[in-house]
Protein backbone atom coordinates (compact mmCIF):
# COMPACT_ATOMS: atom_id res chain seq x y z
CA UNK A 1 0.00 0.00 0.00
CA UNK A 2 1.22 3.45 -0.83
CA UNK A 3 1.67 5.89 2.01
CA UNK A 4 2.54 9.57 1.88
CA UNK A 5 3.10 11.52 5.09
CA UNK A 6 3.79 15.17 5.79
CA UNK A 7 6.68 16.01 8.04
CA UNK A 8 7.13 19.43 9.55
CA UNK A 9 6.76 21.39 12.77
CA UNK A 10 3.62 19.52 13.80
CA UNK A 11 4.81 16.12 12.51
CA UNK A 12 8.40 15.86 13.64
CA UNK A 13 10.48 12.73 13.50
CA UNK A 14 12.12 12.00 16.83
CA UNK A 15 15.91 12.23 16.87
CA UNK A 16 17.55 9.09 15.55
CA UNK A 17 20.93 8.59 17.17
CA UNK A 18 21.91 5.29 15.57
CA UNK A 19 23.01 4.61 12.02
CA UNK A 20 22.62 1.88 9.45
CA UNK A 21 19.83 -0.69 9.63
CA UNK A 22 18.70 0.38 13.12
CA UNK A 23 18.23 3.96 11.91
CA UNK A 24 16.30 2.74 8.89
CA UNK A 25 14.00 0.63 11.04
CA UNK A 26 13.44 3.51 13.49
CA UNK A 27 12.59 5.84 10.61
CA UNK A 28 10.16 3.31 9.11
CA UNK A 29 8.40 2.90 12.48
CA UNK A 30 8.00 6.67 12.89
CA UNK A 31 6.68 7.08 9.33
CA UNK A 32 4.18 4.26 9.86
CA UNK A 33 2.81 6.12 12.88
CA UNK A 34 2.08 9.26 10.79
CA UNK A 35 -1.32 9.64 9.08
CA UNK A 36 -1.44 8.54 5.45
CA UNK A 37 -2.40 11.57 3.38
CA UNK A 38 -3.67 9.28 0.60
CA UNK A 39 -6.46 8.14 2.96
CA UNK A 40 -7.83 11.67 3.41
CA UNK A 41 -11.35 12.41 2.17
CA UNK A 42 -13.19 15.66 1.66
CA UNK A 43 -16.77 16.71 0.98
CA UNK A 44 -15.45 19.70 -0.98
CA UNK A 45 -15.52 19.78 -4.76
CA UNK A 46 -11.82 20.54 -5.25
CA UNK A 47 -8.83 18.45 -4.18
CA UNK A 48 -6.76 20.85 -2.06
CA UNK A 49 -4.10 21.01 0.63
CA UNK A 50 -2.30 17.90 1.80
CA UNK A 51 -4.52 15.59 -0.26
CA UNK A 52 -3.65 17.50 -3.43
CA UNK A 53 0.06 17.37 -2.60
CA UNK A 54 -0.11 13.63 -1.87
CA UNK A 55 -1.88 12.90 -5.18
CA UNK A 56 0.70 14.98 -7.06
CA UNK A 57 3.58 13.17 -5.32
CA UNK A 58 2.00 9.78 -6.07
CA UNK A 59 1.52 10.61 -9.76
CA UNK A 60 4.70 12.58 -10.45
CA UNK A 61 3.40 13.73 -13.85
CA UNK A 62 0.30 13.93 -16.04
CA UNK A 63 -1.31 10.49 -16.08
CA UNK A 64 -2.11 10.54 -19.80
CA UNK A 65 0.01 7.97 -21.61
CA UNK A 66 3.09 9.60 -23.07
CA UNK A 67 2.68 13.00 -21.37
CA UNK A 68 5.54 14.09 -19.12
CA UNK A 69 4.14 17.38 -17.78
CA UNK A 70 5.18 17.51 -14.10
CA UNK A 71 2.40 17.05 -11.54
CA UNK A 72 3.34 20.33 -9.90
CA UNK A 73 2.33 22.14 -13.12
CA UNK A 74 -0.78 20.02 -13.67
CA UNK A 75 -4.33 19.81 -12.34
CA UNK A 76 -5.83 17.26 -9.97
CA UNK A 77 -8.99 15.87 -11.55
CA UNK A 78 -11.83 13.64 -10.32
CA UNK A 79 -11.87 10.36 -12.26
CA UNK A 80 -15.63 10.15 -11.62
CA UNK A 81 -16.88 13.72 -11.57
CA UNK A 82 -17.88 15.30 -8.27
CA UNK A 83 -21.13 16.41 -9.91
CA UNK A 84 -22.14 12.80 -10.56
CA UNK A 85 -21.23 11.62 -7.06
CA UNK A 86 -17.50 11.00 -7.38
CA UNK A 87 -15.64 11.23 -4.08
CA UNK A 88 -12.98 13.81 -3.36
CA UNK A 89 -10.27 11.37 -2.28
CA UNK A 90 -7.02 9.93 -3.58
CA UNK A 91 -8.64 6.86 -5.14
CA UNK A 92 -10.87 9.05 -7.32
CA UNK A 93 -8.18 11.60 -8.18
CA UNK A 94 -5.72 11.75 -11.02
CA UNK A 95 -3.22 14.29 -12.26
CA UNK A 96 -3.77 15.71 -15.75
CA UNK A 97 -1.96 18.58 -17.42
CA UNK A 98 -4.21 21.46 -18.42
CA UNK A 99 -4.29 20.31 -22.05
CA UNK A 100 -5.36 16.73 -21.24
CA UNK A 101 -7.79 17.92 -18.53
CA UNK A 102 -9.55 20.07 -21.15
CA UNK A 103 -9.68 17.15 -23.59
CA UNK A 104 -11.15 14.89 -20.87
CA UNK A 105 -13.71 17.54 -19.89
CA UNK A 106 -14.99 17.54 -23.47
CA UNK A 107 -15.15 13.74 -23.56
CA UNK A 108 -12.33 13.21 -26.02
CA UNK A 109 -9.68 11.59 -23.82
CA UNK A 110 -9.55 7.84 -24.48
CA UNK A 111 -10.38 5.80 -21.40
CA UNK A 112 -12.24 8.59 -19.61
CA UNK A 113 -15.86 8.59 -18.56
CA UNK A 114 -18.35 9.68 -21.20
CA UNK A 115 -18.88 13.43 -21.07
CA UNK A 116 -21.76 14.89 -19.13
CA UNK A 117 -24.05 17.00 -21.30
CA UNK A 118 -23.99 20.65 -20.32
CA UNK A 119 -27.61 21.07 -21.44
CA UNK A 120 -30.49 19.04 -20.01
CA UNK A 121 -32.18 19.24 -23.44
CA UNK A 122 -31.85 16.15 -25.63
CA UNK A 123 -29.72 16.48 -28.75
CA UNK A 124 -31.57 17.26 -32.00
CA UNK A 125 -32.93 14.27 -33.94
CA UNK A 126 -30.36 14.64 -36.70
CA UNK A 127 -27.51 14.49 -34.14
CA UNK A 128 -28.92 11.44 -32.39
CA UNK A 129 -29.28 9.67 -35.76
CA UNK A 130 -25.73 10.61 -36.75
CA UNK A 131 -26.89 12.65 -39.75
CA UNK A 132 -26.40 16.23 -40.81
CA UNK A 133 -28.81 19.08 -40.23
CA UNK A 134 -30.94 20.09 -43.18
CA UNK A 135 -30.54 23.65 -44.20
CA UNK A 136 -33.53 25.72 -43.31
CA UNK A 137 -34.12 29.15 -44.74
CA UNK A 138 -35.27 31.32 -41.83
CA UNK A 139 -37.26 33.52 -44.28
CA UNK A 140 -39.39 30.59 -45.39
CA UNK A 141 -38.37 30.71 -49.08
CA UNK A 142 -36.82 27.62 -50.61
Amino acid sequence: MEKIVKLGKSNLLEGITVTGELARQALIQQLKAQPNLLEAKSSARFVTGNLRTAVQIRAGQCQTHGCVEPATRSEVDHIISHKTGGATDAQNSQVLCHHHHEIKSHGHLPGSDPPQRASPDPPPDWAAAGGNPSRVNPGGAS
